[in-house]
């Protein structure tokens, strides 16, 4: 199961991200980088291509081992990523 908290949801909404988007990119998708920061453990970046654009989706796994979105955002996709 993938946690959306508010405040995500909220950005979501705002940029017009759909939340089976996420669950694609998170389930089905390649991880493309991860990161370790204080605040959250191991954030980890998904990449899902659709179109001109990707799809990113900041997530970690929680203390409760749920997947949690942090944020998620469209990245233009240039040349050499596609």
């Amino acid at each position: 199961m993938v946690f959306i908290p508010p405040h995500a949801k909220k950005q979501m909404e705002q940029r017009g991200i759909d939340e089976m988007e996420v669950l694609e990119a998170i389930k089905n998708c390649e991880v493309i980088f991860e990161e370790t920061n204080k605040r959250f453990g191991v954030k980890k970046y998904s990449k899902l291509p659709l179109g001109l654009r990707s799809l990113i989706v900041v997530w970690i796994i929680n203390e409760q081992g749920q997947e949690e979105v942090v944020t998620a955002y469209w990245r233009r996709n240039k040349k050499w990523d596609r």
